[in-house]
């Protein structure tokens, strides 16, 4: 995703207009509207947004699609800002409860604490997007069980990797019981490549 794109998505959750669409996104960016067209574009076709209309003689409406949002969530934007964000457009009726709900799950997933709420829920994030679990309007797939144990031992070793701090990685395994022979075998794999790496810079 370009620069341009990204802005284009944050732009979203600064901005205080009920409506959105090229023209006022290219006038609040300061920038050419057939540029910011063209990202726009370029989103719509990867599903990150979609256009919607309300009645047929009303401008359409570009909104952000859950999986849009998971990009907004690793590009800083909070969990709660983008539950708000589909209340306000569900309000509107151009959103739904889905939207809402899959969002608040991750809140529900995640440990209590909010300095590692919001770092596990952003590694949760681009767990999805890595694996594309999105179909081709943006919505978020339904993880099997064993996929939902893959994303959370993610998580957990991405957590470690980011702040050193087991006791996080021992809360997810306790709370759903994941595979602790598992995740082991991948810190041991990771912490080798480490010292390979220091022993190199050592040489």
């Amino acid at each position: 995703m370009g620069e341009l794109q990204q802005k284009i998505l944050k732009h979203i959750f600064e901005c205080t207009s009920k409506s959105e669409n090229t023209n006022h996104i290219a006038k609040s960016l300061g920038l050419a509207q057939p540029t910011v067209l063209k990202s726009t574009q370029l989103l719509l076709q990867e599903n990150y947004m979609e256009s919607q209309q309300k009645a047929k003689r009303t401008k359409k409406m570009l909104t952000l699609t859950e999986k849009g949002a998971a990009a907004a969530v690793i590009l800083g934007i909070t969990n709660d800002e983008i539950i708000n964000y589909f209340r306000r457009t569900r309000s509107e009726h151009i959103s739904s409860d889905k939207e809402v709900e899959f969002f608040q799950n991750f809140k529900h997933i995640a440990i209590k604490e909010p300095d590692k709420q919001d770092l596990l829920i952003r590694k949760m994030m681009e767990y999805f997007l890595k694996n594309n679990y999105f179909d081709e309007n943006g919505s978020a797939k339904q993880l099997s069980p064993d996929e939902f144990k893959r994303l959370l031992t993610y998580v957990a070793v991405e957590y470690h990797n980011a702040l050193g701090n087991p006791w996080t990685i021992r809360e997810l395994v306790d709370k759903y019981s994941l595979d602790r022979t598992q995740l082991r075998e991948i810190l041991e794999k990771q912490k080798l490549k480490i010292d390979s790496i220091i022993r190199q810079l050592e040489d």
